[in-house]
C-alpha cells in the first residue's frame, strides 16, 4: 500500500482534490447540502488558500526553507496551492459533519464550546494523519526551523509544530466565520 502512495503520491493527491470538488458541486446541485454548507466549503478553501499561498511564497522566494519534497512535484506550485486549498475546504466540511453528528441542533447559531472543541480535535487529528502519510510517502515534510520545532519523528522524518498550529488557528477562524455567516443568513427566520 505504501509503495502505491510512493509511486503515485501526486496523482492521488490531485485526484482527491478533484473528487472533493465534484462531490461538493453534485451535493449542492442536487440540493443535498444547504447554501450554508456550500458557503462553508468555500470559506474553508479560502482559509486554506491563505496559509497555502503564504507558506508556498515564503518557501519559493527562499525567505525560509519551509518544505522538503521527497519527490519534486510534477506541476507548478500554484497547482499544489489550489489543490490543497480544495482539500482544506473538504476537511473543514468533514469537521462540520462531525459537529452535526455529535452536537445538539442549532449548529453554529452561537459560540458553543462543544462545537469548537470537536472542531479543534478534528483539525489536529486530520493534520497529524495527513502529515504522517505525507512524510512516509513521496509527499512533503516541513523543515525543522527554530520557529517550527519537531514534535516527534517517524523513521527519522520530522513531524513539526507548524501544520498543527496552522490548523488550530484555522479552526478558530473558520468556526467564528461560520457562526457569523449562519447568523446573517438566518437572521430573519
Amino acid at each position: 500500500m505504501l509503495q502505491i502512495l510512493n509511486d503515485y503520491f501526486w496523482f492521488i493527491d490531485f485526484s482527491i482534490s478533484v473528487l472533493i470538488l465534484c462531490i461538493i458541486f453534485v451535493l449542492y446541485y442536487k440540493k443535498y447540502i444547504s447554501y450554508f454548507i456550500w458557503l462553508l466549503f468555500w470559506i474553508g478553501a479560502l482559509t486554506g488558500f491563505v496559509w497555502e499561498i503564504t507558506l508556498t511564497l515564503i518557501d519559493v522566494y527562499n525567505l525560509a526553507d519551509i518544505f522538503i519534497f521527497n519527490i519534486q512535484p510534477p506541476v507548478h506550485h500554484i497547482f499544489i496551492v489550489i489543490s490543497h486549498s480544495i482539500w482544506d475546504g473538504g476537511l473543514f466540511i468533514i469537521g462540520v459533519g462531525i459537529i452535526y453528528i455529535f452536537v445538539k441542533k442549532s449548529y453554529f447559531s452561537s459560540f458553543k464550546l462543544s462545537e469548537i472543541l470537536l472542531f479543534i480535535i478534528w483539525g489536529q487529528l486530520q493534520s497529524f494523519i495527513i502529515e504522517i502519510i505525507s512524510i512516509q510517502s513521496s509527499g512533503w515534510m516541513y523543515n525543522s526551523l527554530w520557529w517550527n520545532p519537531v514534535l516527534f519523528s517517524i523513521n527519522d522524518k520530522p513531524l513539526t509544530l507548524l501544520p498543527q498550529f496552522i490548523w488550530l488557528i484555522g479552526c478558530f477562524i473558520f468556526y467564528f466565520v461560520a457562526v457569523k455567516i449562519k447568523k446573517s443568513l438566518y437572521k430573519n427566520l
